[in-house]
């Protein structure tokens, strides 16, 4: 999401300026009663989705040029509802585009809109700053290095997604950030002529919300913070928090394999956790070669990980091609489900990596990740290690802001709801606990379910679904701790 994995917060505020010359995709159709200021077009997508691309000026780094997506409301309107999907780095447009029928129940009442964010998809410029082979090279890695030649190349490789970067965007990286974002955010809802907007922000987009509501507190109007992240960690406790509850997650997993009867682990969790941490060892040692693809071990463990966000599908899946590898030794199952596109979690992705590590504090000292590394392994013996290393590029990147108070209140906003998931293994729990406890005007649900994010679909069922619909279409708020089901 790109990795989808949520991030967190820090950098300088731009002083941004939108103007009003729009580039329409197609032949351009302006809604009836929406403001002329942006030029719509129709555009692929949910029918009726209309698209324009939003100059927005910044008197640091030029301009950037954001691409837009709107679907009109299908009855009546109540006002303009801003949705982002996460990463950072996915496109708010391309999420729309596959993804909007499932907002129908909001769409009644909303125009929903979404948008890409500075370096992400179609803006310009964009932060794809890797070609194929070093993508390639990155994901064909030992899961964490232990010699001194794997520690040197990982160095390597890691510094060298921030030279490509830097290369690509010059001043601009310094802006590819979520305070930026924010401010893009605000310029769009200043060209759409609206006063205040909803917002719906899944994983990394409850930090960009809550920026938002923080920063703009009089155009927030009623917010919901689904997979909420927590403002106050640095990319340590961030990555670490992730590790344990990755660890967590595989051994809900390991409980439930056997009811299946594709299952070739004992539902030990201890004992099936140091099972799959045997197989990505092995693979660190020597990767698996097949028709010109390589099963590296960190390959492998990405795709572990990925498969803990979407139960019960990736739970499925991952049985299906462990089970080869486990009882015959035949790997080619799991290599091939490791090159998946629905995989959640690339190591190798500029457009994540630039806004982590231009937001969030961490140290740099890359000298530190070996022990990191052993320390962390002891408290998420599969995940911990890799986690650790996973930090590497932020060490050396080129580029950082001032970091923003970690404090985050939104006082004066309107209403936010926060939802965390008891289980989830990418937005611990924890996290939206704390966001809930530190917003000024908020209520929280908490969905006791497994995998990533709650309103999504079906998973949270009636008991979520309803809460967030009482909050953007009634302005209510619970009172209490609303746990689901």
């Amino acid at each position: 999401m790109s990795s989808r994995l949520p991030t967190i917060l820090g950098c300088g505020v731009l002083v941004l300026s939108v103007l009003v010359s729009v580039t329409p995709t197609a032949a351009a159709r302006t809604p009836e009663a929406r403001p002329a200021a942006v030029d719509w077009a129709s555009c692929p997508g949910p029918d009726g989705a209309l698209c324009a691309t939003v100059d927005v000026a910044s008197e640091d780094t030029g301009s950037w040029s954001i691409p837009v997506i709107t679907l009109p409301a299908t009855g009546e309107r109540l006002g303009v509802l801003f949705a982002n999907p996460g990463g950072p780095g996915i496109s708010g447009v391309s999420y729309l585009q596959d993804w909007g029928d499932t907002l129908a129940t909001l769409r009644r009442s909303f125009d929903i809109v979404s948008f890409d964010p500075p370096g992400v998809g179609g803006s310009v410029p964009d932060a794809r700053c890797l070609s194929a082979s070093q993508i390639t090279a990155i994901r064909n890695q030992p899961s964490a290095p232990t010699t001194a030649r794997q520690t040197a190349e990982a160095l390597r490789l890691a510094q060298l997604i921030g030279r490509e970067c830097e290369a690509e965007l010059g001043p601009a990286l310094a802006d590819v950030s979520t305070l930026n974002a924010a401010a893009v955010m605000d310029a769009i809802r200043a060209a759409l002529g609206e006063e205040r907007i909803a917002y719906l922000g899944f994983s990394y987009g409850t930090l960009l919300g809550a920026v938002y509501a923080d920063r703009y507190p009089n155009h927030a109007w009623r917010f919901v913070l689904d997979g909420a992240m927590d403002p106050s960690a640095d990319y340590d406790k961030v990555r670490l928090d992730q590790a344990v509850a990755l660890d967590r997650a595989v051994a809900r997993f390991s409980r439930d394999c056997p009811r299946h009867a594709n299952c070739a682990l004992t539902g030990d969790p201890q004992q099936d956790i140091a099972t799959l941490r045997d197989l990505v060892t092995g693979l660190d040692e020597q990767p698996f070669r097949y028709r010109g693809r390589v099963l590296s071990g960190s390959r492998a463990l990405n795709y572990f990980q990925s498969s803990m966000y979407y139960p019960p599908y990736g739970w499925r899946v991952l049985r299906e091609a462990l089970a080869p590898a486990l009882e015959d030794g035949n790997l080619v199952p799991l290599l091939r489900a490791s090159y998946s596109p629905d995989n959640m979690v690339n190591p190798a992705d500029p457009e994540y990596l630039s806004v982590v590590c231009e937001d969030l504090a961490v140290s740099r000292d890359p000298d530190r990740l070996a022990a990191l590394a052993r320390a962390w392994a002891r408290a998420a013996p599969l995940n911990g290690a890799s986690r650790a290393w996973s930090t590497a590029p932020c060490t050396t990147w080129p580029t950082r802001q001032p970091s923003l108070p970690a404090r985050l209140s939104a006082q004066g906003a309107g209403p936010i709801l926060v939802i965390g998931t008891t289980y989830d293994p990418a937005t611990p729990v924890q996290w939206a606990r704390s966001l809930a406890r530190t917003l000024d005007n908020s209520g929280y649900v908490e969905w006791r379910g497994d995998g990533h994010l709650a309103y999504d679909g079906e998973r949270g069922g009636p008991c979520v679904a309803r809460r967030v619909e009482d909050l953007l279409l009634r302005g209510q708020l619970p009172t209490r701790t609303i746990r689901c089901p």
